[in-house]
C-alpha cells in the first residue's frame, strides 16, 4: 500500500458538547463529550492510519496546541510534519442536542503569512516521493488567499494532489492541476451554480466537471442519497443498504475521502474504492468523535455501487 499524506493549513481543536434541549439566549447545561486535535487534514490522516495506510501530516498548528497534536499523532502512528505558524489554535464546537439536531460553531483561526506555504511545500518535497497522493483538506487560514493556494498546488505538480476544500480555493485547486476533489452538493453549487446542480443533479454535475478537466476525478457526496464518483471515463453512484446509526455527522465527509484514498493506495479500482469510502463514511456516523471509525462496524455495512455509464 502506498503512503498517503494530508495537509492541514487551518488545524483546530474539536469540542463536542451534548445538551438536553438547546435554546438560543438561554443557559444550557452541557456535557463535554470530546475535545481532540482536529481539522479535516488531521481527521483524514487519523482515518487513513486506522485503515492501514502509512500517513504523514503536513501543515500548520498554533503554538498553544503543538504538543497536544504531537502526542496524538504519535499515538495514532502518523508522521508529524506540522509547523508552528501562529500563537493560538482555533476551536470548533459541535453542540449535540439529545432531543434532536446539531449546532456547529466554527472559528476562522489566526492569520498566517502566505510566505509560510513555501515551508510546507519544502517539507512535502523532502519527505514524499513524486507521484504519491497528497490531500489538502479543510479551510484556508486568514492571510492565505485562494490565489496563494493555487500557486502552491501548481508548484507541487509532481505529486497526485487531492483537495477537500470549498469556494474560490476549490476552483483554484482545479485550475492548477489537482487530480481529485471531494465536493458536497453545496460546494458543487458554489462551483457550477445552484440552478445548474439542482437541475442536473449531483451525479451529472460531477460528470461534467470531470469531462471539462479530463485528469480530474470528482468524488461528490450527496447526503443520504449517497455519493457519486466521476473519473472522466466512468460515473458511479453508491449508497449504503439498510439502516445506518447516526450519532454525529461531523467528519463523515473526511471518512468518505479517507476511505477512497485508502482504496487507491491499495491499488483498488475506482468502483471498489468508492465502496470502501461509503463504508468508512457510514461507520464514522456512529462515532461521537469526529475523525474516527470502527473497523468492525465498517465490515458489516452493506453498500451498493452501480455504473451510470461513461
Amino acid at each position: 500500500m502506498q503512503p498517503v499524506s494530508t495537509v492541514s493549513l487551518n488545524s483546530c481543536i474539536d469540542r463536542s458538547l451534548a445538551v438536553n434541549g438547546l435554546e438560543l439566549g438561554a443557559h444550557c447545561q452541557a456535557e463535554l463529550l470530546a475535545e481532540i486535535p482536529a481539522g479535516k487534514g488531521m481527521n483524514v490522516a487519523r482515518l487513513l492510519s486506522a485503515l492501514g495506510c502509512e500517513t504523514r501530516l503536513f501543515g500548520f498548528v498554533g503554538q498553544d496546541a503543538a504538543e497536544k497534536f504531537a502526542q496524538m499523532l504519535r499515538a495514532e502512528n502518523i508522521n508529524n510534519f506540522l509547523l508552528t505558524a501562529c500563537a493560538r489554535t482555533r476551536v470548533n464546537t459541535t453542540v449535540i442536542d439529545r432531543r434532536g439536531g446539531e449546532t456547529h460553531l466554527r472559528e476562522k483561526g489566526e492569520t498566517v503569512s502566505p510566505e509560510k506555504l513555501a515551508d510546507v511545500a519544502a517539507g512535502i518535497r523532502q519527505y514524499c516521493r513524486p507521484g504519491e497522493m497528497v490531500a489538502f483538506c479543510g479551510s484556508l487560514p486568514p492571510g492565505i488567499s485562494a490565489a496563494d493556494f493555487g500557486n502552491l498546488i501548481r508548484e507541487l505538480s509532481g505529486f497526485r494532489l487531492a483537495a477537500d476544500i470549498s469556494g474560490a480555493a476549490l476552483a483554484a485547486a482545479i485550475e492548477n492541476g489537482a487530480c481529485l476533489i471531494k465536493p458536497n452538493r453545496e460546494e458543487l453549487c458554489s462551483l457550477l451554480g445552484e440552478a445548474t446542480v439542482n437541475e442536473q443533479g449531483v451525479g451529472q454535475s460531477a460528470r461534467d466537471l470531470s469531462r471539462k478537466y479530463p485528469s480530474l476525478t470528482v468524488l461528490a457526496s450527496d447526503g443520504a442519497a449517497g455519493a457519486y464518483l466521476a473519473t472522466g471515463t466512468e460515473l458511479f453512484h453508491g449508497k449504503c443498504v439498510g439502516e445506518i446509526k447516526v450519532v454525529n455527522t461531523v467528519g463523515a465527509g473526511d471518512a468518505l475521502l479517507a476511505g477512497y484514498l485508502s482504496g487507491v493506495a491499495a491499488g483498488k479500482s475506482a468502483r471498489e474504492s468508492l465502496a470502501i469510502a461509503l463504508r468508512a463514511a457510514s461507520s464514522s456516523l456512529a462515532s461521537v468523535t469526529a475523525g474516527t471509525l470502527s473497523l468492525d462496524v465498517m465490515k458489516n455495512i452493506a453498500v451498493a455501487v452501480a455504473s451510470l455509464g461513461a
